[in-house]
């Protein structure tokens, strides 16, 4: 049997170790249960060499295996190379190659113990790593590596991240005499930001010799080498060193796909990576595999949709390349065709992306000029591709009043999206007691707007009429204008229709006053919204017709493509079949441009109430389907007022079939998910309740639905 008894072979590993109980059980069971091929996964920096070396000193039966190094090995030769040294071979053995399959081939027959081959590195390696394995079959091997090897019978170990206490303690440990002046928090806080990442706490820990935490919180990046060590002396000095291998092996969509999704630091969903991507669903579940099998993600949500995160080392890669500027051509198409002072602003930020944000002055040049871009880009409609620019231009923010602006701006993209949870995310940045006068009513306006879509009337309301507040305190007449209309908006939710009315209307006036047609045009759909919720169709119809107009004529892409969903709302109403299942397609293909998921949820929703009103087996095939595509739109999102409509377009299906029963359970499903029935007066909800208690043969809920 070989071994390897020189001394620097069996070193402990670390301090690491002693945060890697998990890991080390389940590795000890795979090597006592008899497997042949042990391989160790996850990405670079994440501890599998230590790990690996602890198999070496500690693990008994593992005792007198051979350490075979292959880092920085990329071919056949060099791994028969290191093979010959790990051996023992001398440098001047002739048929290195022979004598290393040879002994490989036969040193297993020559013990019943079945002797361990340690394997370092193999990622590249793989191939050729393979064909010698096969020369090997009575031997047995832990081999480390970003992706499992494929080979039948392998057994696969993931290496993750320490937990928060383990990686509290092992930055402790990295310190030394240092620790106990350190406040767990912090430590909590930098350790979670690496993940984890023991090769990331051992570059921050070697840093506090020179800069205080507060400085180490702001400096550090994947670019940070180890403190004291040059660089060119270790494998893994910086983390960009320790993904930049994995990210060389991708191929070129797959390198974009990453870069698009790079900016979202919540992760995200299949749904939404396709949307990111602009990549057909088979195509990124594609990637997501080879992410995934890369270690270069992770999942992070096993219930309801698979959520994945990429590890924030290879996102400040992706995002750190020189081709960073190019992610956001969807959007520079658009801005090129807005004002040419706002393409200018995006002639600004390429130039300083190509040139490298390095200075203070660069940095609040690109803030600077992302903030104007997204004021003129929300005056013409949503446009989600520049969310990219905005995320990046907060990483950048020095001074908290861009941060907070920057931000804010961050949670009306959100807003537009129908993205509840993100929205939230950003706001729980903000503090409002500190925000700046001049930007309180912004930050008050999405409170307002995500209570309302989690069917918190009375916060709305809260939130608006403080909005209103500071609005009138900072002398700002736009946004008083805004609140008001806002403010009547969540009166009309909770049914006092008039009262909502007359707020519109001052609103309506200010923004006549100020001259701004977008506004005004915004105004009319809700006074038009209003008008339907009484009961007055054809004033309706005119008012979102004349809204529509506006819309079109101030090129508000986002609320022309909701103008004609509102519009088929009515014409539904009106029993004008034909014209709604027009008017939904009409918003659904203008939603193309918006992508609104809220908007598409609710035209998918109107589009089934049509199908189902048309009757015959067909429709009725074309409204499940229609209703399936909303309840995947929404799938991802806490909304109550959407998770309402849903409800009340499945108790109409139900209705329809004569499934009496399930019907009442929807629309009392709707009506205690929102106060606010998005798809038409809370009084035809009411009626539908009561046809189906009536075949339900529940009288006397049938009269009180009815009353």
């Amino acid at each position: 049997m070989f071994r390897d008894d020189r001394p620097h072979s069996r070193r402990s590993g670390g301090a690491s170790l002693a945060h890697r109980a998990e890991a080390q059980a389940a590795l000890r069971e795979k090597i006592r249960s008899g497997a042949s091929l042990i391989t160790l996964v996850g990405p670079g920096g994440i501890g599998k060499s230590r790990l690996l070396r602890w198999v070496h000193a500690e693990v008994p039966e593992a005792a007198g295996a051979i350490v075979v190094s292959l880092a920085g090995v990329d071919d056949e030769t060099g791994l028969l190379a290191a093979f010959a040294k790990a051996l023992g071979l001398p440098d001047e053995a002739t048929e290195p190659a022979l004598r290393v399959r040879a002994f490989l081939a036969t040193e297993g027959d020559a013990s019943s113990a079945r002797p361990w081959v340690l394997l370092d590195d193999v990622d590249g390696v793989r191939d050729p790593l393979l064909a010698l394995l096969d020369a090997a079959a009575d031997l047995r091997f832990v081999a480390t590596s970003r992706e499992p090897l494929g080979v039948p019978g392998e057994q696969v170990v993931a290496v993750e991240g320490l937990s928060p206490e383990d990686a509290v303690a092992f930055f402790r440990a990295c310190v030394g005499s240092e620790a106990p002046t350190l406040d767990d928090r912090w430590i909590e806080e930098l350790t979670q930001r690496v993940e984890g990442s023991p090769l990331a706490i051992e570059i921050a820990a070697s840093w506090l010799s020179v800069l205080s935490p507060e400085e180490l919180s702001r400096r550090f990046s994947i670019h940070l080498p180890r403190a004291g060590t040059p660089r060119t002396s270790l494998r893994h000095a910086t983390l960009r060193d320790a993904v930049q291998g994995s990210w060389d092996l991708l191929d070129e969509p797959t390198r974009a796909a990453v870069c698009a999704l790079a900016p979202l630091p919540d992760g995200f969903t299949l749904s939404l990576a396709e949307a990111a991507t602009g990549l057909p669903d088979d195509a990124m579940l594609h990637i997501v595999d080879e992410l995934r099998r890369r270690s270069l993600l992770r999942r992070v949500s096993a219930e309801g949709a698979p959520r994945f995160h990429l590890y924030r080392a290879v996102r400040e890669l992706a995002q750190s390349l020189p081709q960073v500027a190019t992610r956001l051509q969807r959007v520079e198409e658009a801005v090129l065709g807005a004002s040419g002072e706002t393409a200018n602003l995006w002639a600004i930020v390429r130039r300083e992306h190509r040139a490298g944000v390095d200075d203070p002055a660069s940095a609040e040049r690109i803030v600077r000029a992302a903030l104007r871009i997204h004021a003129d880009l929300l005056r013409r409609g949503p446009l989600p591709a520049h969310l990219p620019l905005l995320l990046r231009a907060r990483d950048l923010a020095a001074r908290e009043e861009h941060r907070t602006a920057v931000t804010l701006a961050l949670g009306e993209v959100y807003r537009m999206r129908g993205e509840l949870g993100h929205l939230a995310t950003e706001l729980a940045r903000v503090q409002d007691a500190v925000v700046p006068p001049d930007l309180r009513a912004r930050s008050l306006h999405l409170r307002g707007w995500l209570a309302r879509m989690q069917g918190d009337l009375p916060r709305a309301l809260e939130h608006y009429e403080a909005a209103v507040a500071a609005a009138r305190a900072a002398g700002d007449a736009p946004a008083l204008a805004i609140g008001l209309g806002e403010q009547a908006f969540v009166r009309q939710s909770a049914g006092d229709l008039e009262s909502a009315l007359v707020l519109h209307f001052r609103a309506l006036e200010l923004h006549r006053t100020a001259g701004d047609r977008r506004r005004i045009g915004i105004e009319l759909s809700y006074i038009a919204v209003a008008t339907h919720r009484l009961g007055r169709m054809r004033e309706a119809l005119v008012l979102h017709d004349e809204a529509l107009a506006l819309h079109l004529a101030t090129g508000n892409v986002r609320y022309a493509a909701a103008e004609r969903m509102h519009r088929a709302f009515v014409l539904f109403e009106l029993g004008d079949l034909d014209s709604a299942r027009d008017a939904y397609e009409a918003a659904l293909t203008a939603n193309v441009e918006v992508h609104d998921a809220v908007l598409e949820a609710l035209a998918q929703v109107g589009a089934s109430l049509v199908e189902g009103e048309r009757g015959g087996e067909v429709a009725r095939r074309a409204a499940a389907a229609s209703l399936a595509r909303a309840e995947n739109v929404l799938e991802n999102m806490q909304n109550a007022r959407m998770s309402s409509a849903v409800a009340v377009a499945r108790g109409h299906q139900y209705l329809a079939a004569g499934a009496y029963d399930e019907a009442l359970a929807s629309y009392a499903a709707a009506q205690a998910a929102s106060r606010e029935i998005v798809v038409g007066p809370e009084a035809l909800v009411d009626t539908y309740r009561a046809l189906a208690a009536f075949g339900a043969g529940r009288l006397e809920e049938a009269r009180r639905a009815h009353g």
